[in-house]
């Protein structure tokens, strides 16, 4: 299957934590985005998202950084 993005973390490799910890870390490099607003749970390398944004600018970052 062909890929859409660049692989810069060895994603397929991090636990659970790991990756709940770098999307988080990835929100908070994004100013537009309140990462205190947004539930991050990742089971079994799936990531799932819940919360609120302001605006729909927001939720396209958040986007972005899901699918980067």
């Amino acid at each position: 299957m062909a890929r859409d993005f660049e692989n810069l973390f060895d994603l397929e490799n991090m636990s659970d934590d790991e990756l709940r910890d770098l999307v988080y870390q990835q929100f908070t490099e994004i100013p537009e985005i309140d990462s205190d607003l947004v539930d991050v749970n990742v089971e079994g390398g799936s990531v799932r998202l819940a919360g609120r944004v302001g605006t729909e600018q927001e939720l396209q970052q958040i986007e972005h950084v899901l699918t980067d």
